[in-house]
């Protein structure tokens, strides 16, 4: 008895009609269009008269006066004030931050596979940091570090004298505090996703080979994290500019030296309406940030390959 032989092969595509096509290529350009439009408007257009001003000595009429505002920038005390310390806060933040948010993404890695009684509450405890508003906090730094606050209350308890945390070279560290508080849960849930994305066949072949458990971390786990790690250096830069909040509402316009940084500089200088040199602060400070995340896109690419 003969087998028919059964037609395997896949229907035929159904290609859409010339009407149809146009109306979705026009829907999508449509949306598209919109988001240019947006962008263009709120961000592309005012970073070129920023441009713009940066080159003019007068911000009514366009008159060229050359690199002079870049000069007279970098000759200004208080540019170069700000400049060191955003510099310093970004060299000791991020690097802090890393270590933190990998090592609280370890700790509840080995929890989860543990199987730990309560570590989902603990989970969501540790993302907190993330949904409490700023002026939460800010009353509660206030609480702990004013001049009437617990600790000065517990330093003149035990015969000391008061400092003024917020006036002294201290408001540096407690805005660093803050920084790591506010962005160490988000960069853990990134790299919590990049731990449990790796494979386990390669460190049980790593096990086979020899390969201790400092080897492994060292030469599979960051290797296999680089991405999830950059994204994080990413999150942690905006988190350096976001933490302005933070300084705004603890000291206000001028903070001590030790703590101000260009977005305070920025600040004063709009306030001030001195467009010219807030152009030209904001175009160096896109320009380094350009640079910073050239770098670490070439970095990046030499760690994967």
């Amino acid at each position: 008895m003969k087998h028919s032989r059964i037609n395997r092969s896949r229907p035929p595509v159904q290609r859409k009609g010339p009407r149809l096509y146009r109306r979705q290529m026009g829907t999508g350009f449509g949306f598209v269009l919109l988001s240019m439009l947006g962008f263009s408007l709120f961000f592309a257009l005012p970073f070129f008269f920023s441009v713009l001003f940066s080159f003019s000595s007068s911000s009514g009429v366009f008159r060229f006066s050359g690199f002079s505002n870049y000069l007279e920038l970098f000759e200004s005390p208080s540019f170069r004030l700000a400049l060191w310390n955003t510099f310093r806060f970004a060299a000791i933040g991020l690097p802090l931050l890393l270590v933190c948010a990998l090592g609280m993404a370890l700790m509840l890695q080995y929890l989860f596979r543990r199987k730990m009684p309560g570590i989902s509450a603990w989970f969501a405890l540790s993302l907190l940091p993330m949904v409490i508003p700023s002026s939460a906090i800010i009353l509660f730094v206030q609480v702990l570090v004013e001049r009437f606050g617990v600790i000065n209350g517990l330093l003149v308890k035990w015969g000391m004298a008061p400092v003024d945390f917020l006036n002294s070279p201290w408001a540096f560290w407690i805005l660093m505090l803050l920084f790591l508080w506010k962005n160490t849960a988000y960069c853990s849930v990134i790299l919590l996703a990049g731990l449990r994305s790796i494979d386990r066949s390669i460190y049980e072949a790593a096990q086979l080979d020899g390969a201790g458990t400092f080897q492994a971390f060292r030469y599979l786990t960051l290797v296999q994290l680089v991405p999830f790690l950059f994204f994080s250096i990413v999150m942690g830069v905006m988190g350096i500019f976001k933490i302005f909040r933070e300084s705004y509402l603890l000291m206000g316009d001028y903070p001590p030296d030790s703590a101000y940084m260009l977005q305070n500089f920025m600040n004063n200088n709009f306030l001030a309406l001195n467009y010219q040199r807030l152009s030209t602060a904001s175009v160096v400070f896109f320009l380094g940030i350009l640079l910073f995340f050239i770098l670490m896109f070439r970095f990046s690419d030499r760690q994967r390959d």
